[in-house]
This record gives C-alpha cells, structure tokens and sequence, in this order.
C-alpha cells in the first residue's frame, strides 16, 4: 500500500511500481487528477504509476480519465467529494450494488474491476457527429431523467455525451423533459418500463412492440427545431400536458398502453 499524505497534496513527484502482487494507491484529500493509460498504469497528479491495482482516492473533488485501453483490474474508489468519471470510447454498466464497470466485462476492458462513488459519468466527445456512448443498467427499478441533448442523470449520477442507454431488467421509469434527447436509442428492458414525456406539443409515433420515436420542438437562436429521440421496449407511455400527436401501430394482442 502506498499513500500521498494530505501534506504532499497535488505536488508530490515519483515514479512508482508496484511491482507482482495486487497492490494499492491511497490519493489524499486534495482535487486530485487521475489519468488511467494502460491496465493498472497512469498518472495521479504527478506521480507516474504502473503494476498498482487498486486505487482509493480519499476525499476532494477528484477527475478520473480512462483513456482507450486504459483501466485497472482492481477497484477504482472515488471516495468522498463530487467525482467525475471521463471515459474515452469504452461501454459503461452499471451493477445492481451501484459500482461501474467501463468496458467488456471489466476496467477498461480487463477482468475484474470496477469502479464506485462517482457522481458524474462523462463519455469523451470526438466531435464526429456518429459517436455511441451507451450505458447499459441492471435488474433494479431505475430511474432515468434525460434533461439535455446526451445528458442527464441515471439514479441521481449525472451523465454527458451518452446517445444511448438501455435499462436492462427491472420496472424501470425514464423521463425525457422538453429539453432532452439521445442521438441513439433509449432502452426500456425487460420489467414493466413507463417512459414519462413533457409538456411540448410532442409527436410519437409507437408500435405494438413499444418500439418508436419522440420528435419534441424547441426554439434555438435560429428558429424553431427539433429534436428525436427513438426508444422501445417500453409498456406504457404518458404524454403528460401540451398538444401532443401519437401515431400509433398496434395489433389486436397488444399490452402496450400509451396515456
């Protein structure tokens, strides 16, 4: 175990190794900044690291970027404070106990490591225009709140640059208000999901497989616009006040219920 005392702050400067063995890093109580660039390597603040495992950052309000192929195979805590997550181009899940795995079935890929105590999620944005940033959740009844173009919160931690997340299991709810969307796909899951609307003059089309799509308008600078997000997967849909359009395709078996 090695750790940057609170004296030492963000000015601390060593190369550190941790050699065979599953080994930890204790940050202090400062903002500090931790860039993951390998598996189990990177940098915290100014100390260069490789072979350490896990990481407990302590208190202050800490930045973690995991760059492509970056990770750890261990635990990443944020610990105290409000802690940003940044993820360059890796799935994110999130498990039933709340902790995060970025990548296939891992940190940044790897087995075994996860992540905890993050109060925002931020996918890097590589200004292309057809990015997919998904997060996939799990088997509780979630709750999701799409407030901004990719951007929202997902039982409470705050996300950007998502285009698309999938509720997986559970009987989940997700709202998308007047100013919110997703460039890819909304996901209801298995459960019974209700997907809430806002109060825009909306227009939605839905089939008898809860599959469809929401074009809400918004006035920008330039005018009148509008945004579209699709979904599916939802069983019932509630349009809330405004003079909404439904356009809607069922067949004689549905259970589908739109309000």
């Amino acid at each position: 175990v090695a750790t940057i005392s609170d004296d030492a702050g963000k000015d601390a400067s060593l190369n550190l190794d941790g050699g065979a063995g599953f080994d930890r890093l204790n940050g202090n109580s400062a903002d500090n900044n931790l860039t993951l660039t390998g598996l189990n390597e990177g940098t915290l603040d100014k100390v260069s690291f490789s072979n350490i495992e896990n990481i407990y950052l302590q208190g202050g309000n800490d930045k973690v970027t995991i760059e492509n192929g970056g990770g750890l195979s261990g635990l990443l805590d944020g610990g105290d404070g409000n802690n940003t997550l940044i993820v360059d181009n890796h799935p994110i899940t999130i498990g039933e106990d709340g902790k995060i795995i970025i990548g296939d079935g891992g940190s940044g890929g790897s087995g075994g490591g996860s992540y905890k105590n993050f109060q925002n999620i931020k996918a890097k944005d590589d200004n292309s225009g057809n990015q997919t940033n998904k997060i996939t959740l799990n088997s509780n009844s979630n709750n999701v709140s799409i407030t901004g173009p990719n951007s929202g919160t997902v039982d409470g931690t705050a996300f950007t640059n998502i285009s698309d997340i999938d509720l997986a299991a559970g009987d989940d709810n997700a709202t998308i208000s007047s100013t919110g969307s997703l460039s890819g796909t909304l996901k209801g899951g298995d459960g019974k999901d209700d997907l809430f609307l806002n109060n825009s003059d909306n227009v939605i089309s839905v089939d008898q497989t809860g599959t469809g799509n929401l074009i809400t308008p918004f006035r920008n600078n330039y005018g009148n616009v509008s945004r579209q997000t699709d979904f599916d997967g939802f069983e019932i849909i509630r349009l809330d006040d405004g003079s909404d359009i439904a356009n809607l395709t069922f067949d004689a078996s549905t259970e589908k219920t739109t309000k």
